[in-house]
C-alpha cells in the first residue's frame, strides 16, 4: 500500500492542486483558517475533483458559504460531493512572490508564450462566437449553468428577486414551446428540434429553431444544452398578394390558396403541439394529484397510528396511575408494619432484659437466636455470638448432651428436663421446649436454667 501512495509537503492555499482526483480527505484544517481563506482553499478542491468528485471534512467542519461548489452527501461522515457551478470560480496557484526576483532581475515580464493546444482552443471559441448559435446549459430543472454566446434576443429576466430558473428568464412567446420541447428530450434521452417558431421583435419577424441536447448521457447528474437558432423571413415569401394585381388573375389565386393552405397547417400544427402540452400538463397533475393523494393517505395512515398510539399511552398512563395507587398503598403497609415489628422487638428486648431468667433461644439449625443478660453469663455469650453454632459454645454449666436433647425436642414437640452441674457445684434445672411460630411450626427450641438456691416463678 505505502509504494502506491505519494508523501509530499503541499500547501493548499498556494501550491498548484493535483487533478482529476477521486476523493480529497482534508480533516480538522478548515477550523484554523479564516472565512478568506476557506473559500480559497474549497475552490482549489472544487478544481482538482473530478466531476463525480468527493471531499471528506473533519467532524467540526463545514464548506461554509461554498454550497454552491459541493453538496452535503452524507451529514454524519461529513461527506461532500462536487457539483457543477453556473460560473467559473477563480484560482489563483501560485503565489506573487516568487515571480518578483525574475522580474526584478530582468526589470520586465518576459512573454509568456501559447501553447498548440490552447491556441486551438482560442480559435474554437472564436468560431463559437462568430458562427455558433446561442444557447445556455442548464441542469434537470432548468436551472442555467451556463450562458453561450448573446441570448439577449430570447432571455428576457422578470423584475424581482435575480433567478437563474430558465422559466423565469425566457420570453414568454417561447415558454410553451421551451417548455414541451425539454419534457420530450427528458423522456427519450435524445436531442429534439422544433421549427418555424415565429418570432416577432423590433418590426423585424423572424423564424426560430429550438434544440433540446442531452450531455454527458453516463454521468450521474444530467445537463441539457438549449440553442436557439434564427432563420430571417423572406420579405418576398412574407408579403401578402399584391392589391395592384390583374383583376381575375389565376396565377394570383393559386398563390392566395397556396399561403392560405400553408397558413392553415402552420395553425393546425401548433394547435396539435398546444393539445400535446396540454396533455402532458394534465397528466403531470394527475400524477402530481396522485401523489399527493397517496401522500395524504399515508399522512391520514399515520395520523391513525399516533392517535392509536396516544390511546394506548393514556391506557398505559392509566395502568401507571394505578399501579402508583397500589404501590404507594403497599408502601403505607410496609410502613405501618415496618413499625409495628419495630415495636414488637423493643417489646422483646425489654421484655428479655427485664427477666430474671437465664433464657437461650435457638433455631432449627441449633444457632443462637436471643439469650437474656443471665444467659449471657452462664453461656459465655457476647452480643456478636448471635447466629453461632450451639456446639461452638463452652458454657459455665456442665451439658455435654445438650445438642442431642435439642433435637430430641424439636422431634418429638415434648418438653425435656434435666439436672446439671453449675458454678461452685449448685445443681441447675435445665428445661427444653420447642420453639412454636404463630403457625404452631417448629422452629428451634428454647432453653430455660432455674437455681435450686431461688424460688420457681410460678
Amino acid at each position: 500500500m505505502r509504494s502506491l501512495c505519494i508523501f509530499a509537503p503541499h500547501d493548499v492555499t498556494s501550491d498548484p492542486p493535483y487533478s482529476r482526483l477521486d476523493l480529497i480527505c482534508c480533516r480538522n484544517l478548515m477550523i484554523y483558517l479564516g472565512s478568506t481563506l476557506q473559500r480559497r482553499v474549497l475552490q482549489i478542491f472544487h478544481y482538482a475533483l473530478k466531476p463525480a468528485g468527493f471531499l471528506l471534512l473533519g467532524a467540526s467542519e463545514g464548506i461554509g458559504s461554498s454550497s454552491d461548489l459541493f453538496r452535503l452527501e452524507n451529514k454524519e461522515a461529513k461527506v461532500y460531493a462536487k457539483q457543477s457551478t453556473a460560473s467559473t470560480p477563480t484560482y489563483e496557484f501560485a503565489p506573487a512572490s516568487r515571480y518578483a526576483g525574475r522580474e526584478s532581475r530582468h526589470g520586465q515580464h518576459e512573454p509568456i508564450g501559447l501553447s498548440e493546444s490552447e491556441i486551438r482552443k482560442e480559435a474554437d471559441r472564436t468560431v463559437l462566437t462568430l458562427f455558433g448559435p446561442p444557447g445556455v446549459i442548464v441542469s434537470r430543472d432548468l436551472s442555467v449553468l451556463s450562458f453561450r454566446g448573446k441570448t439577449g434576443r430570447y432571455l428576457e429576466p422578470l423584475p424581482g428577486t435575480a433567478s437563474l430558473d430558465l422559466v423565469k428568464l425566457v420570453r414568454q412567446e417561447l415558454l410553451v414551446d421551451l417548455r414541451n420541447l425539454f419534457k420530450r428530450a427528458l423522456k427519450s434521452d435524445e436531442p429534439v428540434i422544433k421549427t418555424g417558431i415565429d418570432l416577432k421583435m423590433d418590426g423585424r419577424e423572424s423564424q426560430l429553431s429550438l434544440r433540446v441536447i442531452p450531455l454527458a448521457k453516463d454521468a450521474p447528474e444530467r445537463f441539457y444544452l438549449i440553442l436557439f437558432e434564427e432563420h430571417p423571413v423572406n420579405a418576398a415569401d412574407a408579403e401578402p398578394p399584391s392589391a395592384s394585381a390583374s383583376n381575375g388573375s389565376e396565377d394570383d389565386e393559386e398563390r392566395g390558396s397556396e399561403a392560405d393552405q400553408a397558413r392553415i397547417a402552420k395553425l393546425e400544427k401548433e394547435l396539435e403541439e398546444t393539445r400535446e402540452y396540454m396533455q402532458s400538463i394534465i397528466e403531470d397533475q394527475e400524477s402530481t394529484n396522485e401523489e399527493l393523494q397517496s401522500a395524504n393517505e399515508e399522512v391520514q395512515s399515520t395520523n391513525e397510528e399516533l392517535q392509536s398510539t396516544n390511546e394506548e399511552l393514556e391506557t398505559a398512563k392509566e395502568e401507571l396511575q394505578s399501579t402508583n395507587e397500589e404501590l404507594a398503598t403497599v408502601n403505607d403497609e410496609l410502613g405501618h408494619r415496618n413499625a409495628e415489628l419495630t415495636a414488637t422487638n423493643n417489646d422483646l428486648r425489654n421484655l428479655l432484659s427485664s427477666v430474671n431468667l437465664p433464657i437461650l433461644m435457638l433455631d432449627r439449625e441449633l444457632r443462637v437466636r436471643q439469650f437474656t443478660p443471665r444467659a449471657k453469663r452462664l453461656f459465655n455469650l457476647i452480643d456478636g455470638d448471635v447466629g453461632r453454632p450451639i456446639g461452638n459454645l463452652r458454657p459455665n454449666i456442665d451439658l455435654p448432651r445438650l445438642e442431642a436433647l435439642a433435637h430430641e425436642v424439636m422431634e418429638s414437640m415434648a418438653v425435656k428436663r434435666l439436672e446439671a452441674e453449675g458454678e461452685h457445684g449448685k445443681t441447675q434445672d435445665v428445661t427444653l421446649r420447642p420453639y412454636r411460630t404463630h403457625d404452631q411450626r417448629i422452629d428451634g427450641v428454647v432453653i430455660t436454667i432455674f437455681d435450686r438456691d431461688q424460688p420457681v416463678p410460678s
